[in-house]
């Protein structure tokens, strides 16, 4: 992932992964530790993983919360990951972006603070901040 805000339970997953550690509110960055966050069990997270299944509605309002994203944003990316015609997909899809404008903004902001300095940014592991560089991050400071 580049540039661009989680959209599916496994980036979202990394994502929390990445958050959480940083923040200090699991011991490593590990499925084990973000599935007792959500929570549901480590057989899920493989689930999600393995089987290609999705958050309920209910662990995605938790995914949103402690992601600090709007949950409409994450509701609409589980949805259009999940939709079963390219319609709906479509739909939940064109929903995710009307919310997804406001959520980059904040998502920026929030990995931005994790990270305590443009300067850092560079050196940091987190996907959604690959790709910019300091300069690019001073512009918007």
């Amino acid at each position: 992932m580049t540039n661009k805000l989680p959209a599916t339970t496994i980036e979202f997953i990394d994502e929390l992964k990445y958050k959480l550690f940083e923040e200090g509110k699991i011991p490593r960055p590990s499925d084990t530790a973000v599935s007792t966050m959500l929570p549901v069990d480590r057989t899920m997270i493989s689930m999600y993983r393995n089987k290609g299944h999705t958050f309920s509605d209910e662990t995605a309002i938790i995914a949103a919360e402690l992601l600090e994203l709007p949950v409409g944003y994450v509701i609409a990316c589980i949805h259009a990951e999940r939709a079963k015609s390219k319609e709906a997909k479509s739909m939940w899809e064109g929903m995710a972006k009307q919310f997804g404008s406001a959520a980059a903004a904040a998502f920026l902001v929030a990995n931005l603070s994790l990270c305590g300095s443009a300067q850092s940014l560079e050196a940091t592991d987190s996907p959604a901040l690959s790709g910019f560089s300091s300069a690019e991050v001073c512009i918007l400071c």
